[in-house]
C-alpha cells in the first residue's frame, strides 16, 4: 500500500547520474522552520522514497526503498 504526502513530487530515475542530479534538487530545496523550542531552527526533515525496477531477460523484480532524515531531535524532558 502506498502513501502520499503533501507536497511530494515523482521524478523518474534511469541512470545513476539521474540519482545524483535529484540528491542536489533535493539538498537545495530543504527548508527549516522554527518551533517551540528553538525559533532558529536549522533542521528539516526529508523522506525519500524509491520504487526500484530490475529487468534482466522476462524477470522483472521490484523493490522499494525509504529514506528518512529527521535532522536530529529534542530532547524528551522539554517536548
Amino acid at each position: 500500500q502506498d502513501f502520499a504526502v503533501v507536497g511530494e513530487t515523482l521524478q523518474l530515475l534511469e541512470t545513476p547520474s539521474d540519482v545524483a542530479k535529484l540528491s542536489l534538487l533535493i539538498e537545495g530545496s530543504r527548508t527549516s522552520v522554527g518551533h517551540a523550542l528553538n525559533e532558529r531552527s536549522s533542521r528539516s526533515h526529508c523522506l525519500v522514497h524509491l520504487h526500484l525496477t530490475q529487468r534482466s531477460g522476462s524477470r522483472i523484480v521490484k523493490r522499494q526503498l525509504l529514506f528518512a532524515d529527521l535532522a536530529g531531535s529534542e530532547r524528551i524532558e522539554k517536548t
